[in-house]
């Protein structure tokens, strides 16, 4: 069979009609409005062409889940969160822990446009322990493609990250050994995920050079957190080049693709990554209405600042890799819709020519 270049086939796929929409079934997110966060299986995704499904081997995919969610917390920036980044890159530094509660609290209290005592509404996901690979097996053009999932389970709390990476590279050397050289192997790592395989793959890189991974995927990585983390640590005195030293490409893998949100504070661009993703990118920038209601528009004021809330959820964007974001915005009759899991992530696991 003549293969089609990479690019063409993904422009074939893209530009494709979509099927007619199946009426959803039960949540991946458990999201009681449905498929805000969905499955595109669920909600009509279209199928793969057989020309991208086939173009080379059938890559083994491993995954690496991130912390667990009450980790994250209820939409917030966590100050547990940020301590266990900071402690992890920088294990003798010195911290004021109550300087940096009272920057993160002020960054929620700006961000979130709160008053006194309020919280910000947040939607509710729950995710089982094997979301990542439930989330892959579950699309239908990994399975059409062949790919074989491999999860790395861990315990997801990152006071064991020291224990979890001498597993997991046995665990990787033992997946080289039966599919090194017959197939493409790949890891997909969610948020602390990230961190596990980026300390990995460095320790394994000088202790079994022959190991080769051809596609690293993270998504939602704090490996260098967003700009306004960033300045809290700043204020603690750690530099944004430190932080951007600390991350570093490993040098036994092929490619790195870094997938990331610039309303998700615990991700962020990471120059080392030969390709990084923005998947906010496209969506309209409401907020400066929304501001401007909540400031001028007293009837308006309580709707408009629950749509600020949506919009800048932290959670809810730092799990949209796995599916579409998408929220109704009342006070200004919008909605936002955009699809992330699909185009961001899946078509670079089931097409192995993908560059973008």
């Amino acid at each position: 069979m003549t293969r089609i270049p990479g690019l063409v086939l993904l422009l074939s796929f893209l530009l494709q009609s979509p099927a007619a929409a199946a009426p959803c079934g039960p949540d991946f997110f458990d999201d009681p409005r449905g498929c805000e966060l969905r499955l595109p299986e669920m909600c009509g995704a279209p199928a793969l062409p057989d020309a991208l499904v086939s173009y080379g081997a059938a890559p083994v995919v491993v995954t690496v889940a991130g912390l667990r969610f009450d980790e994250i917390g209820p939409g917030k920036l966590e100050l547990g969160f940020i301590l266990r980044v900071i402690r992890r890159f920088f294990p003798g530094k010195s911290l004021d822990e109550a300087l940096l509660a009272g920057e993160v609290e002020n960054f929620n209290t700006e961000h979130f446009m709160l008053d006194a005592g309020e919280e910000p509404l947040s939607e509710r996901i729950r995710l089982p322990d094997d979301y990542l690979e439930q989330r892959i097996r579950e699309y239908p053009g990994c399975a059409a493609a062949g790919v074989t999932v491999i999860p790395f389970q861990w315990s997801r709390d990152p006071d064991d990250t020291d224990q979890v990476v001498p597993a997991f590279m046995e665990r990787l050397a033992a997946v080289h050994a039966e599919y090194g050289g017959k197939r493409p192997i790949y890891i997909l790592a969610h948020s602390w995920g990230s961190m596990l395989m980026h300390e990995t793959l460095h320790r394994l890189s000088r202790t079994r050079p022959d190991i080769v991974i051809d596609r690293l995927i993270t998504t939602g990585s704090p490996l260098v957190p967003s700009n306004p983390v960033v300045a809290l640590f700043i204020k603690i005195g750690i530099k944004k080049e430190d932080l951007e030293k600390k991350a570093s490409h490993p040098a036994n893998v092929l490619q790195w693709r870094n997938i990331w949100s610039g309303r998700d504070p615990y991700s962020n661009e990471i120059r080392p990554a030969d390709l990084n993703v923005r998947v906010d990118g496209g969506v309209e920038n409401v907020e400066p209405t929304l501001i401007d209601l909540i400031l001028h528009n007293k009837p308006l004021r309580k709707e408009a600042k629950k749509d600020l809330w949506r919009i800048r959820d932290i959670k809810k964007w730092h799990f949209s890799y796995l599916g579409d974001f998408s929220t109704v915005l009342k006070s200004i009759e919008k909605e936002i819709s955009i699809r992330v899991f699909e185009p961001f992530v899946a078509v670079p696991i089931v097409d192995p020519a993908a560059k973008k």
